[in-house]
């Protein structure tokens, strides 16, 4: 009797809790934080077949087999201030700051470890006003600081042609949010609290590699959760890819197609190309670029130079322009410099007050 007089308390308890639970302050719940990694970005995102740098722990975990060495990969995005309705496409939310790091993250060919915000907004005294279904007008002050980080944990398996790729994702997140408002010109009681919540996530991600074709297969957010202790638990979104990439040479084509897995929603393509320029005679009979008796000039023009370009739409809405992404890239010896810019009209590249900006900085050791 005792055992079931406590059980029906805690369910009481329990039901009661989840019931009175304040509603998450923060409308944007289902956010992937943004694309990474400035190469993959100017192929127009289209990389779940290549993945093959750090930046491969976001895009395909599988990928990473195709490292031969050590990649260290740091991406910061620069954002206009009013951001356009096209960045819709490629994922950027007013839940990450406008310029910031999005992406550090270490990578060999056994896994790899990352970190990235999914949000990171700190918003001061904004203002709504709304009329309610009773013709009440409602006016609202707030200010939110409101953080949350991904830190993902990358393991790969390669069998022969075909890898497989696993992330252990563990999220930490902070809410601070205070709330004045108005009914009818009428100062009622305000509202403030600070909570912190944990939780975690996985990806799962799959390669088949060919000689010139690789075809891969990437789900993301898969069995997600985010626990607060004064608001109800959230899950992110659960995205699928599917890519494929052709390699030609000094060339790579590459195609993927993604979309959401919960919801029957619009999925987007994803269409890009990467050029590889790399001087004939660079190097030696040895196989090692020379170092001695070079100039500085000579030696940087040894390098690996890199152009990109790629798009990113929605076929089932034609009348809706797509986003055109265009980069290069620098390579010699040990370290990288990529950059990436989007934007949905082509003469405007460049305009800071439409284009989105990102920018990596690579390692190998």
């Amino acid at each position: 009797m005792k055992n079931l007089l406590s059980t029906l308390l805690f369910t009481i308890f329990f039901v009661f809790k989840v019931s009175f639970a304040e509603d998450f302050p923060i409308k944007d719940r289902f956010y992937r934080g943004h694309d990474i990694g400035a190469r993959a970005a100017a192929m127009g995102g289209a990389f779940v077949a290549l993945a093959n740098d750090a930046s491969g722990i976001y895009w395909n975990p599988a990928g990473l087999s195709n490292l031969n060495r050590d990649f260290l990969n740091i991406s910061y995005h620069f954002l206009p201030q009013q951001r356009p309705s096209w960045t819709a496409l490629v994922k950027p939310s007013r839940l990450i700051r406008s310029k910031q790091f999005i992406f550090i993250g270490v990578a060999s060919k056994d896994g790899g470890f990352a970190w990235r915000p999914l949000a990171n907004v700190n918003e001061k005294n904004s203002y709504l006003q709304e009329t309610n279904v009773q013709g009440d007008v409602i006016e609202k002050w707030t200010d939110v600081e409101y953080g949350l980080n991904e830190f993902t944990l990358s393991l790969v398996e390669l069998r022969g042609s075909v890898s497989i790729g696993l992330n252990i994702k563990y999220l930490d997140g902070s809410l601070a949010f205070a709330r004045k408002w108005k009914l009818n010109d009428s100062w009622q009681e305000p509202y403030a609290n600070i909570d912190h919540g944990r939780g975690f996530s996985g990806d799962f991600g799959f390669l088949i590699m060919g000689d010139h074709l690789n075809i891969g297969l990437s789900v993301s957010d898969l069995l997600s959760r985010i626990y607060w202790a004064d608001y109800p638990t959230q899950s992110l979104e659960t995205n699928a890819a599917l890519g494929l990439a052709l390699k030609l040479r000094e060339l790579t084509l590459a195609g993927d197609i993604e979309g959401r897995i919960k919801e029957r929603s619009d999925f987007f393509y994803h269409l890009g190309f990467e050029k590889r320029f790399i001087k004939k005679n660079r190097r030696t009979q040895q196989g090692y670029p020379r170092r001695s008796s070079e100039s500085i000039w000579s030696r940087i023009k040894s390098g690996s130079f890199f152009f990109r370009g790629g798009v990113t739409g929605k076929p089932q809405k034609s009348s809706e322009p797509g986003v055109f992404s265009i980069g290069s890239g620098y390579f010699y010896q040990n370290y990288g410099l990529d950059i990436a810019v989007l934007n949905e009209d082509i003469m405007k590249f460049g305009d800071t007050n439409s284009s989105l900006f990102q920018l990596s900085v690579v390692s190998t050791f």
